[in-house]
């Protein structure tokens, strides 16, 4: 998982997690060798870990499978390197018809 610590949480409402960014992290590894730097892809994942998180949280039955269905109007304001603590923080919205939830 690309979450190391749950810090807040409001069950079924809002969930606010932690990934503290080492140097020794196996992505780091032929990456932009002598300037790690971590990927806008995994900050993706790692947000879609803690939203997994959240949903799995909230439903009545038991989920066993979570998608994500799509990333819009993604910014990454600064680049994410080594020493950094990446603070992640998904809030429950609606649920849509089709099963899904939107932000």
């Amino acid at each position: 998982m690309l979450v190391d610590a749950i810090v807040d949480h409001e069950p079924g409402h809002r969930l606010v997690a932690v990934k503290n960014i080492t140097v020794n992290e196996e992505f780091f590894q032929g990456h932009f060798p002598g300037a790690p730097l971590l990927p806008g892809v995994l900050m993706v994942d790692a947000l879609s870990q803690v939203a997994a998180i959240l949903v799995r949280d909230n439903e009545e039955t038991p989920l066993t499978r979570v998608y994500l269905r799509g990333v819009n109007g993604a910014k990454f304001r600064r680049q994410v390197v080594p020493g950094d603590r990446l603070r992640l923080e998904i809030t429950m919205g609606r649920r849509r018809a089709s099963g899904g939830y939107s932000p």
